[in-house]
C-alpha cells in the first residue's frame, strides 16, 4: 500500500513540476507529513482496537463474575435448600385477655 501511495505521489509531483515550478523540498516535506499522519492514524486505530478488545474481555470477565455471585446468593437464599427446625411451643394460660365473647346464630331455611 505504501508503494502504491509513493507511485501516486511521484506521478502527482511530476505532473505539478511540468506545469508549475515547485520546490522539491516542499513536496518531500508534504509527502513526509502525509506519511507520518497516516502512520499516526494507523497506530491510533491499532491502539483503539487493542483497547476495545481489552474492554470487551473485561466486560466478559465481569459478567461471568456477576453471574457466579448471583448463583451463589440464589443458592444461599433458596427456601427449598434451607434447613428447617421443628420448634414446639406449648400454650400457657398467662397473659391472655378476653375482650369479647359472642354467639352467632343463623337459621337454616
Amino acid at each position: 500500500m505504501l508503494i502504491v501511495f509513493w507511485v501516486v505521489l511521484s506521478s502527482v509531483y511530476n505532473f505539478l513540476c511540468s506545469f508549475f515550478i515547485i520546490n522539491k523540498y516542499f513536496f518531500i516535506c508534504l509527502i513526509i507529513c502525509i506519511i507520518s499522519r497516516s502512520a499516526k492514524e494507523k497506530r491510533e486505530r491499532e491502539d483503539a482496537m487493542e483497547n476495545f478488545q481489552s474492554l470487551k474481555d473485561e466486560k466478559q470477565r465481569l459478567e461471568l463474575q456477576f453471574q457466579t455471585e448471583v448463583n451463589m446468593l440464589d443458592a444461599k437464599t433458596n427456601p427449598g435448600t434451607e434447613n428447617l427446625e421443628n420448634i414446639v411451643i406449648t400454650p400457657t394460660k398467662t397473659n391472655i385477655i378476653v375482650r369479647l365473647v359472642a354467639l352467632i346464630w343463623s337459621p337454616n331455611n
